[in-house]
């Protein structure tokens, strides 16, 4: 087993849409253009009901709302 460790970053925009983000990310020298170049980008869909809260404890348990309250 390898004892080298990863690290991870995850940035978490409350509300931020790509439609919002997208223009920002083609700007030259924006800060998302390079988070979006050098990291991963994708579509996510919501918790239902699409409420923070339980949008956020679903990303960081991984479980959805029906599991975590």
């Amino acid at each position: 087993m390898d004892s080298k460790s990863s690290k991870v970053l995850v940035i978490g925009l409350d509300g931020a849409s790509w439609n919002i983000l997208e223009p920002l990310a083609r700007k030259k020298d924006g800060i998302f253009k390079k988070l979006a170049e050098k990291g991963a980008t994708g579509i996510l869909e919501s918790t239902i009901p699409p409420v923070t809260g339980a949008a956020w404890v679903s990303m960081a348990t991984g479980l959805n709302p029906g599991r975590t309250g």
